[in-house]
């Protein structure tokens, strides 16, 4: 980027992140004038060839002009910026805090300001916020932990990086990335545009206030790090929050309102679903999960030789079976299937014998193609897909799933009238 001074000199910036980090804060970058944007996988270890650490320095072994600048590498001497952040706090007349949660994720703010502030005040605790499925709770307790993957990309790590004190953190809380978002999202209904790792902090401040016995006069203050701004296709998008199953029931029932108030005079027919491919409960697994395969199929729907519909399965319960030795390809897949309960206790062909030797079974809800789509979004709220069938549950119609339902609504958008 040309110097603002008028200095001929050009630098490029090349910056390595990884997949999960939102679109909108590729954007911004790309504003900037960003020279390049690699994308390194999300859960690669430091140093590793695929790390952003990894891509960075094989860069510069080939740019010997080029410098590294990582936060997580604890060469920067950021005492100044953190003691004016500590003073703030401090000097507040009605700051006088007895606890401080922040979300992690270099480790920089929470170990600095853990030293700055403990340095005034021994009592105040410091409570970390990072995701489930990062580090640094197990590390803290001196375990080896392999990371998982989660959404979020504003906290969180998969290793302890060498800018993080773990000493400096009295507790740590993680935090689903469903609550993050859902917290944000409650955030934001309440005039506060914060991102998801705000989200999660206010929904561990919740969790560890429950847990204290505090009394009336006790402070804890929150750090708010983010902007809703670079979350625009995740967290401010409805329908990724439902076909990411980032929404918890109360937010999926809200965005369901909202979404089909428009629309109350549609039903599951204006689908326009495909037919269902059902197959017979002496079909074998072999036989089913080829089908899957080839068609794409994540669910089947199983029927009994009168043709009603007495179950389902899902591709990943066959290879789970399979994998674990549970089931052969040549058993039946009657045996291994999700059987439903019908509403009388016993059907013409003996299904309660029959039921006895299925592993799951569950109370079926009846979604015909006159089913509002108000109703079906309900349904939603808990399901991810539902069996389309005719009002005796005779044969089963179609497959419907959350996608199906968000398609829908996009489609309709443009005609709606507000």
């Amino acid at each position: 980027m040309g110097s603002l001074l008028g200095d001929k000199s050009e630098y490029r910036v090349i910056c390595a992140v990884p997949e999960k980090v939102a679109q909108d804060k590729i954007q911004i970058l790309k504003g900037c004038g960003v020279y390049e944007i690699i994308r390194t996988l999300n859960d690669a270890l430091p140093m590793s060839n695929e790390s952003p650490s990894g891509v960075c320095t094989s860069i510069s072994k080939t740019n010997q002009d080029s410098i590294i600048i990582d936060e997580e590498s604890g060469k920067w001497n950021l005492t100044d910026c953190y003691t004016q952040l500590a003073n703030e706090i401090l000097e507040n007349p009605k700051a006088d805090i007895n606890c401080l949660i922040l979300p992690v994720e270099s480790g920089n703010s929470i170990s600095y300001l853990s030293k700055i502030l403990k340095q005034k005040n021994s009592k105040i605790k410091i409570v970390g916020v990072e995701p489930e499925g990062s580090v640094f709770t197990n590390a803290s307790k001196g375990l080896v932990y392999k990371p998982m993957f989660w959404v979020a990309d504003s906290y969180g790590n998969v290793h302890v990086p060498p800018s993080m004190d773990l000493n400096a953190v009295d507790e740590w809380i993680q935090v689903s990335d469903q609550d993050a978002f859902c917290g944000a999202r409650k955030l934001i209904k309440n005039g506060i545009f914060a991102g998801v790792s705000s989200g999660a902090v206010l929904k561990a401040a919740s969790k560890y206030i429950s847990s204290q016995n505090f009394s009336e006069n006790t402070k804890v203050m929150v750090i708010l790090p983010d902007s809703s701004q670079f979350y625009v296709s995740t967290l401010l998008n409805d329908e990724y929050l439902l076909s990411s199953d980032l929404a918890d029931s109360e937010t999926s029932s809200k965005i369901y309102k909202s979404m089909f108030e428009k629309y109350r005079a549609a039903s599951v027919e204006d689908l326009q679903l495909p037919a269902a491919i059902s197959v017979l409960e002496s079909t074998t697994l072999g036989t089913v999960l080829s089908l899957m395969l080839e068609r794409d199929f994540s669910h089947i729907p199983i029927i009994a030789k009168n043709k009603k519909l007495v179950g389902y399965i899902s591709r990943s319960i066959i290879e789970v079976l399979l994998n674990m030795g549970h089931a052969s390809l040549e058993d039946s897949v009657g045996i291994h299937m999700h059987s439903f309960i019908s509403n009388s206790n016993t059907s013409k062909n003996g299904s309660n014998k029959e039921k006895s030797n299925k592993s799951k079974t569950s109370t079926y809800k009846i979604i015909t193609p006159e089913t509002p789509l108000v109703e079906l979004a309900k349904f939603f709220e808990h399901h991810s897909f539902a069996f389309v069938t005719d009002i005796n549950r005779k044969f089963c119609l179609g497959v419907v799933t959350k996608q199906d339902l968000i398609h829908f609504v996009e489609r309709r958008a443009p005609l709606s009238v507000y």
